[in-house]
């Protein structure tokens, strides 16, 4: 039972080393419409102003498919977010309040974008993961970009190591390549 809850709401659908990994054409063959993608240590290192260029390519690549995509993120009046987005000429949502799900499925609901064509890109599996499977959306869990987090985060990281090795050993883990 135990092993069944683990896989219902911490199993990611696919994994990659990096967003860049995941391909357009992956996400339109899955039917997504909308990209959901956490900030720190997704799409920055945690903290950071700044986003590499691969990153920036990925991300055109998505805009050119047409994809709607938000940054989502935790941080509550963030300059540091506004700047970002507004560099990558994407929308942000924020605070999310992750891992709680009524706020994201408000916004999903108020921007016309269907839960199953919708995929949330996060690294971690109790904020990121453990949202968007609760309501039923798509996960691709991603490798974390720097080992610097907030202190909830390397509480959470603490719990989800093990889990993340555990998942690996029994290939639980599929790849996006």
């Amino acid at each position: 039972m135990f092993e069944r809850l683990l896989m219902r709401y911490f199993l990611p659908d696919l994994y990659a080393k990096s967003v860049v990994e995941i391909s357009p054409n992956l996400l339109r063959v899955l039917g997504i419409k909308t990209v959901l993608i956490d900030l720190d240590n997704t799409l920055t290192p945690t903290g950071s102003w700044e986003v590499r260029s691969d990153i920036k390519m990925w991300l055109e690549q998505l805009k050119a498919h047409g994809f709607n995509i938000y940054i989502i993120s935790n941080e509550v009046r963030s300059q540091r977010l506004t700047y970002i987005a507004e560099a990558l000429g994407v929308l942000y949502i924020a605070p999310a309040w992750k891992p709680r799900s009524s706020f994201i499925k408000r916004m999903l609901k108020r921007h016309g974008a269907g839960i199953e064509q919708t995929v949330m890109i996060g690294d971690q599996l109790f904020t990121d993961i453990f949202m968007a499977k609760r309501i039923g959306m798509l996960t691709i869990l991603v490798e974390p970009m720097t080992n610097l987090n907030f202190i909830t985060t390397r509480v959470l990281r603490c719990f989800e190591r093990p889990l993340i090795k555990w998942m690996h050993r029994r290939r639980m883990l599929r790849r996006c390549v």
